[in-house]
């Protein structure tokens, strides 16, 4: 009856062992980072530290960013970005995936000119490593 408690308890720390570099990663890397972007968002900090102490300024930040026009122009494009490019470019990688699907005609010619510039790139750059 404790044997398989014992094998349980045994896996549980085994998989916190092997979890436990990639969670210090994730929140050395990315959950500190993210709260204290949002933190320093609310003042007045610079990269570079100047003759002014750090202040506290609220939403002034957040304001100044709606009446900024290069803002604006970034946040359209990133729109634009979303709704038309990401859907045509899955569509596009859809349509070359059914084509270079077995059942078709053509399959040597499709998978063919699907994989060339691959391959290409890879023979470029073996024969320069080949002149080194």
């Amino acid at each position: 009856m404790f044997q398989g408690r014992k094998q349980a308890v045994k896996e549980t720390l085994t998989a916190w062992a092997f979890m436990t570099p990639a969670l210090f990663l994730l929140l050395v890397f990315l959950i500190i980072p993210f709260f204290m972007a949002i933190g320093l968002s609310f003042t007045n900090q610079r990269l570079i530290p100047g003759p002014l102490p750090t202040r506290f300024l609220g939403f002034r930040n957040f304001a100044r960013l709606i009446h900024d026009t290069t803002f604006l122009h970034a946040l359209r494009n990133n729109f634009v970005f979303a709704l038309v490019v990401v859907p045509l470019q899955s569509g596009l990688a859809l349509f070359l995936a059914i084509l270079v699907n077995p059942s078709r005609r053509f399959i040597t010619f499709f998978r063919a000119s699907y994989f060339v510039p691959t391959v290409t790139t890879m023979v470029v750059v073996a024969i320069i490593w080949g002149f080194l």
